[in-house]
């Protein structure tokens, strides 16, 4: 993916998270509010973010915690993201949000 590209993708990615996500979920108090339920996510391209996104905002129970790390880092334009929720977001997150490209681990 040449820079330019790389660009492209990580502006749809960050488009993406403003209007499926928002700004308010990334406080410390919302992180402190998860407890253990925090799950890293990491994504090999910016198309997977961006698939990864779309499900995690049709997941039932709520979303608690969100905060968006290296949205470039490798210049692939795969993303790592903190995600946290109520009990039932997370059991859920866990069985529908990993595919090939989307990687989860507990946080």
């Amino acid at each position: 993916m040449t820079d330019h590209q790389t660009v492209l993708s990580l502006s749809n990615v960050r488009m993406t998270v403003a209007n499926l996500i928002g700004a308010t979920l990334s406080s410390y108090q919302s992180k402190i509010d998860c407890g253990n339920n925090l799950l890293r996510v990491i994504t090999d391209t910016a198309d997977f973010s961006i698939e990864f996104l779309e499900k995690l905002a049709e997941l039932p129970g709520s979303l608690l915690y969100f905060q968006a790390y290296g949205l470039d880092g490798q210049g692939n334009g795969g993303s790592i993201f903190i995600v946290g929720g109520d009990a039932t977001f997370m059991k859920v997150a866990v069985r529908q949000l990993q595919s090939d490209g989307v990687h989860l681990a507990i946080y």
